[in-house]
């Protein structure tokens, strides 16, 4: 009986040793990849404190990350730029409370997403994201069966990682929560000092682009949430313009109907400007890098001359040229 008690002991402590070392590993691989994707938002939030205002903020998810020189608007309207573009798994809502948060009185908000864009983004790279950047926390809702989800998986997963070691066994493959694997190009490295993703200049078309979707009419609830970000601005002095994402003609065209539905109800609903059209923000898909909103450098020249000529015809010349 005494030994079965000692044996019994052992193998208690041997457990709660076990877990007690997968939960100190829990979570913490993440904020040690310097050179994550989502890290930008550092470096992005300090370029945005540090110029200051009256700035020009292009924000929306990686479309607008990928497709404009900054610089280049820079110089030519006189105003600095920040490029808060990063990724549209955020979700609407955690990207407008982050530009109700940078916004200042006097700041040009272009604003560009891609077509029917999700609302609540998805919790884990949110909550992978304000690892990075704490302050993002106040960007979205803490979720307790989120978290409990997040952290049961990678217990779970340090629990078989702590046990072939101990084996003495190579770690199997591990279906990690890490957004972007770090032989991809997405990286924090890839981004320049004005927020702009240049990683992928150089490099050839992928065989086949991502996000080549068929839509179905809805009603996109982002409109609700755009017109939000517009009081909150406003309120502070900024002003927000809306812009159509880079787009492949064929796509268009393929979605036509629906698209044209959806600019129908932007145009009757939004409750500030939507700057040019659609055509103007069709590319030949030739243009496009990675996926069906990514342009390749050829394509961000032509981007970034649009925008800029649609800030000119919109943005008083004295307001512009003050700074």
């Amino acid at each position: 009986m005494k030994k079965f008690l000692i044996k019994t002991g052992l193998f208690i402590t041997s457990v709660a040793v076990l877990f007690a070392a997968a939960y100190v590993f829990t979570g913490s691989h993440i904020e040690e990849l310097e050179n994550d994707f989502m890290a930008a938002m550092i470096d992005k939030h300090q370029r945005a404190d540090e110029i200051g205002s009256p700035k020009i903020i292009i924000a929306g998810g990686s479309n607008v990350a990928f497709n404009i020189d900054s610089r280049r608007i820079e110089e030519e309207m006189n105003l600095p730029v920040v490029n808060l573009g990063l990724s549209v798994g955020l979700g609407m809502n955690f990207i407008v409370n982050e530009i109700i948060d940078v916004a200042e009185e006097g700041d040009i908000i272009i604003f560009s997403i891609t077509f029917f864009e999700n609302i609540d983004g998805v919790y884990s790279l949110k909550r992978h994201t304000a690892q990075h950047f704490p302050k993002a926390k106040t960007y979205y809702n803490f979720n307790l069966s989120e978290e409990f989800t997040i952290h049961s998986r990678r217990l779970r997963d340090n629990i078989i990682a702590i046990v072939y070691m101990m084996m003495g066994r190579s770690t199997p493959p591990n279906k990690s929560d890490d957004i972007f694997e770090s032989e991809s190009i997405y990286t924090r490295s890839g981004f320049n000092e004005y927020g702009d993703f240049t990683g992928h200049y150089g490099l050839p078309q992928v065989e086949e682009l991502g996000q080549r979707i068929t839509f179905e009419y809805s009603e996109w609830k982002g409109i609700e949430e755009l017109n939000r970000l517009n009081r909150e601005v406003k309120g502070k002095g900024a002003k927000l313009y809306y812009v159509y994402p880079a787009y492949p003609i064929a796509d268009f065209e393929r979605n036509r109907e629906v698209l044209t539905r959806f600019d129908e109800d932007m145009r009757r609903d939004l409750t500030f400007p939507i700057l040019g059209d659609f055509q103007g923000s069709l590319y030949p898909e030739t243009l496009f890098f990675d996926t069906a909103y990514h342009l390749q450098r050829e394509g961000v020249i032509d981007r970034t001359e649009y925008f800029i000529g649609l800030i000119e015809q919109t943005v008083s010349s004295s307001a512009v040229k003050e700074r």
